[in-house]
């Protein structure tokens, strides 16, 4: 299994949506084998696994609802945002802010975890998943 999907813990979830890849993570994003890989939304049905990178609060509002309509059960939908500390890349998008709408979609913050050392990824689950601790998160 590649790093990326390592670090966000994919393991046999499949099929997985992927959206909006950058260009360094294009060869990684593949998924690992035996993973069906779905880049255009109209095809997932339901998906188990979805991975959005989204530069800016506009990105995140418009991909949003797609995504969370096709979260089904306990599916894990990531966020890949740039962090504010980031050398390379310029972001006015942070953790702290512009999430809140994805609480009406039905989903819940659940942990954290570090893309690489310019992204992290904002995890949400269905609430009814999300253990109580992750929630205030």
């Amino acid at each position: 299994m590649t790093p990326l999907f390592k670090t966000l813990s994919l393991r046999d979830r499949t099929p997985i949506v992927v959206r909006d890849t950058p260009s360094g993570f294009e060869p990684e994003s593949g998924g690992p084998s035996g993973v069906e890989v779905v880049r255009a939304l109209e095809v997932a049905e339901n998906a188990v696994f979805a991975l959005a990178f989204v530069l800016d609060r506009q990105r995140l509002e418009d991909v949003a609802p797609d995504l969370t309509v096709r979260a089904q059960g306990d599916a894990v939908v990531e966020f890949a945002y740039l962090r504010l500390t980031s050398k390379p890349y310029e972001s006015g998008f942070n953790r702290c802010e512009g999430w809140a709408g994805l609480a009406q979609e039905g989903l819940g913050p659940a942990p954290q975890v570090a893309v690489d050392e310019d992204r992290s990824a904002v995890r949400f689950r269905r609430i009814e998943y999300v253990r109580p601790s992750s929630r205030g998160a």
